[in-house]
């Protein structure tokens, strides 16, 4: 009995060549590099704000010299409020970035003219 055996070839052997001065090579490279590192800004004020806001809402204050425990706790709660400030605008930014890590749009910032 003999089997018939089909193979199917499939040859994608198209490129794009790209040629870049280094200096703008570089330049992408930073931007793309420093996108990355924007991507995860949010989990410093993250993890500020939770430990701020744990500290406002299970602490007890004492006097210290000269300032009174009401303006400790208002400053605690000023210092929360500004870190979650800033969490927000960290989400936001990774958020509205969230789509240029590909790679694709790595290549088409390289492939600019400008």
């Amino acid at each position: 009995m003999k089997a018939n055996l089909t193979v199917t070839s499939i040859e994608n052997t198209d490129q794009i060549h790209i040629t870049i001065p280094q200096d703008r090579l570089e330049l992408r490279l930073k931007e793309y590099k420093d996108l990355f590192a924007n991507l995860s800004n949010w989990t410093v004020p993250l993890g500020i704000f939770i430990s701020l806001f744990l500290n406002s809402i299970s602490a007890t204050y004492s006097d210290f010299y000269f300032v009174k425990k009401e303006q400790i706790k208002a400053f605690v709660d000023v210092c929360a409020f500004i870190s979650f400030c800033w969490l927000v605008y960290a989400v936001y930014v990774s958020w509205k970035m969230r789509n240029e890590k590909e790679i694709s749009t790595l290549i088409e910032k390289i492939k600019l003219k400008h």
